[in-house]
């Protein structure tokens, strides 16, 4: 018996490669470990005909592992970025019908009866599947259990693979568990799981499940800075994982792209906003992987907009432009190429691998070494806030409308400044959030200088490489246009000043 469980779910992308994972001497094959333990296990989840366990977080399960026969109840505890928290109690039973009196002598009966009653517990679904695994020391001591499990969820005449690793700590930090689903993403293509084998099942049933919580970020002004920094990075952390895994499920939603790329954006901004706090070597090598994660997503964004401005063209001058074509055609072939691209790396595991990576250094907690324990958050926002501003605004009195890399750069400055607010808006000061609503304002009108920019660029790079005359008409048009844009929006820029 056990009360809490922890442990970080992976997906295999490539199910093709499980057998890799399993004859990996760095991992299941280590002579340290001793000799993988092989189990097959047969698993039912019941519930009552209402489903009133899982509408109170719990799930009940009998596991049968030869002829051994296991009682399970979890609650749903906390899932964030595939690390799951939950508590769990285990009980050796004879057969497998359900009883909750079986916990009948933990403060989780008294629970479980207060839901069932007298009511039956019933069949929702079962799990088939084999476990390979090992126990896992890590250099600091932890000891993690390193599973590989393949099998079906079966539902009615539904059913779903799993293929899946799962890292149970049974002693330690959890900082280990994720610096070995790092290791193990950088060589294998994993991706986060935040669904258990149970919630997919229910899915797969049609029954309609209850939202997860967010992860939670509750930020007061006077509040110690550390934890309360610690738990901004996560949160973070968190939104860019829920974001890659909706890429992942979706990677053809232009929205859904876009999103990842602002969650990238954010979690940079925020560690530029922190940049003092942090050691240079640490937030030098975070910033890098941060960059090189979302390097790809800047080009399909322009593709974006620049389709969407061409569009809108299209059908202002139908007369003019009502058979055009040749461009729209090259921005999608543009548009699924980069897509592509952006999907390969996605796939790989090596995203997965950073994220996790980062996230071990924020558990791991040691640039928190930098900050003193008299510190407030809102103090310090405070000041970095005053402080931006006054940048962002001495940089805009010099500031050339025609020096586009200088037009560029105050952009980014005002847009971490946007990103920054949006996470620390329960803690700044009223005078602050005034200014930011006037950098946000600033920020899109440089904007608009940048994106007329890049647009022409974009259209003159597209024009050459997939030269037509159709293409270099329609092209001249839209050049034109984003020189009339480029022209009017340096003009703007003055009232600013």
């Amino acid at each position: 018996m056990k009360d809490r469980e922890i442990e970080l779910k992976l997906k295999l992308i490539d199910p093709q490669r499980y057998s890799e994972i399993l004859e990996d001497a760095a991992f299941f094959q280590r002579q340290d470990a001793g000799q993988p333990v092989v189990t097959d296990y047969e698993t039912i989840y019941y519930d009552t005909t209402d489903c009133r366990l899982m509408q109170h977080g719990l799930a009940y399960r009998i596991r049968k592992s030869g002829e051994r026969f296991t009682a399970t109840v979890k609650d749903s505890g906390s899932s964030h970025g595939g690390l799951h928290i939950r508590g769990e109690w285990n009980k050796d039973i004879a057969d497998n019908i359900p009883d909750v009196a079986f916990f009948s002598d933990l403060p989780i009966g008294e629970v479980l009866q207060g839901i069932v009653g007298t009511d039956s517990l019933v069949p929702v679904l079962a799990t088939v599947f084999q476990r390979t695994a090992i126990d896992w020391i890590g250099d600091d001591g932890s000891v993690i259990e390193l599973a590989a499990d393949i099998g079906q969820i079966l539902s009615g005449d539904h059913q779903e693979a799993i293929c899946e690793i799962e890292l149970e700590l049974k002693s330690g930090a959890v900082a280990s568990v994720l610096r070995l689903g790092a290791a193990l993403a950088e060589r294998y293509p994993l991706a986060i799981e935040e669904r258990s084998k149970f919630l997919r099942g229910l899915m797969l049933a049609g029954i309609r499940v209850p939202e997860s919580p967010s992860y939670p970020l509750e930020l007061k002004k006077k509040n110690a800075l550390q934890p309360q920094l610690q738990q901004i990075f996560s949160f973070c952390l968190h939104e860019i994982m829920i974001a890659q895994t909706q890429y992942l499920a979706t990677p053809d939603e232009p929205e859904v792209i876009h999103q990842l790329r602002i969650k990238l954006r954010q979690f940079r901004s925020l560690l530029s906003f922190f940049r003092p706090l942090l050691g240079q070597e640490e937030y030098d090598t975070v910033q890098a992987q941060l960059k090189q994660l979302g390097g790809q997503l800047s080009y399909i964004r322009e593709l974006d907009v620049l389709t969407a401005d061409w569009n809108q063209i299209v059908q202002t001058c139908p007369d003019d432009l009502g058979k055009a074509g040749a461009l729209t055609k090259v921005l999608t072939a543009e548009w699924e190429k980069e897509q592509a691209a952006i999907y390969q790396q996605a796939s790989q595991g090596t995203a997965t691998a950073t994220l996790l990576t980062i996230w071990a250094w924020i558990v791991e907690g040691e640039w928190a070494q930098l900050l003193g324990e008299d510190v407030v958050l809102g103090d310090y926002v405070s000041l970095r806030f005053q402080k931006r501003l006054t940048t962002v605004a001495k940089a805009l009195k010099k500031t050339d409308a025609n020096d586009y890399t200088a037009i560029h750069d105050l952009r980014i400055q005002a847009k971490k400044l946007r990103y920054a607010a949006h996470i620390l808006a329960p803690v700044m000061q009223k005078e602050h959030r005034k200014a930011l609503a006037y950098a946000r304002r600033l920020q899109s009108q440089l904007g608009k200088i940048c994106d007329a920019q890049r647009h022409i660029v974009i259209l003159r790079d597209v024009s050459t490489k997939y030269s037509s005359r159709s293409l270099l008409y329609e092209g001249g048009i839209m050049i034109g246009f984003q020189l009339c844009l480029l022209k009017q929006a340096a003009k703007d820029l003055d009232t600013f000043a």
